[in-house]
């Protein structure tokens, strides 16, 4: 089977050999994993590809590698940031380039602490917790374009560095809200910050095209992943658009501020009413 970017070109290729799958990420490495991960430790042989950077094998094998693991375990992916918040986690979702995760930087430094970046592994039923779908965390580092990094005092495309021990899934955290992140040009810019709820047919579509892999040739994937995202599509999404420009990235921050603080009052009254 074959792996798509945003580009549309073959970026991974998968073969099942027994109770093992090999991943080969193109020009980089193949990765040889087991079909099981009972414990939810992902573990993991590479052989890279001529010339392939060492440092670069381990940094995708988190980014990249074990996203399609998981996927492989029953889990979905998105590509986007989240965060921790009152109300459970906040999920920033957009290609990239689109600015989602200077906004989650900015949010971060308001107090919600940041559990995902590039990549967000969702559990669409969790076992345990509240039962609604949830994101389990996975080891990462802010993936900062120049800009970004400066104003935040972060590294430049900073890569993880080498496992000490086993990938291993967090434990679930609930999840409070997808938003779409969408950044304007000058023309929109007059508009302002702009937040509004997407119904549940907008909102299961939106979900599956910001899916962190595609296979074209393979329109509906295949039943499970359906009934996947129909279930995570029960989470609120929201369709953020904002200005482009870091002079103007208080408003988007000011709207997610108030959009958290409704649904934790909301979460609250829920469990009142349980």
């Amino acid at each position: 089977m074959a792996w798509y970017g945003r580009r549309g070109k073959p970026i991974a290729y998968t073969l099942v050999q027994g109770r093992s799958c090999w991943f080969r990420l193109v020009g980089l490495a193949s990765y040889r994993f087991p079909l099981d991960a009972p414990d939810g430790v992902l573990r993991c042989e590479a052989v890279p590809e001529p010339g392939a950077e060492w440092d670069e094998v381990v940094d995708h094998y988190y980014r990249s590698l074990s996203v399609l693991a998981m996927e492989a375990y029953g889990l979905e992916s998105l590509h986007g940031s989240a965060l921790l918040t009152p109300a459970g986690a906040l999920v920033l979702t957009a290609p990239s380039g689109s600015g989602k995760t200077p906004l989650a930087l900015a949010l971060s430094c308001n107090g919600h602490r940041l559990i995902a970046d590039d990549a967000v592994v969702l559990d669409p039923s969790p076992a345990r917790g509240p039962g609604r779908p949830a994101l389990r965390p996975l080891p990462f580092v802010p993936r900062a374009r120049d800009e970004t990094a400066r104003r935040f005092g972060l590294p430049v495309r900073a890569r993880l560095p080498e496992p000490g021990a086993p990938v291993r899934l967090g434990a679930p955290v609930p999840l409070a809200a997808f938003v779409l992140v969408e950044r304007v040009g000058a023309a929109e810019a007059e508009a302002g910050t702009r937040l509004e709820r997407l119904s549940a047919g907008e909102a299961f579509k939106a979900l599956m095209n910001r899916a962190y892999f595609h296979a074209p040739h393979e329109a509906a994937r295949d039943r499970q992943a359906v009934a996947n995202y129909l279930r995570l599509a029960r989470v609120p999404v929201y369709r953020l658009r904002y200005p482009d420009g870091f002079d103007r990235l208080a408003e988007p921050v000011a709207a997610l501020e108030r959009l958290v603080a409704e649904l934790a009052v909301a979460d609250e009254a829920a469990l009142e009413r349980v």
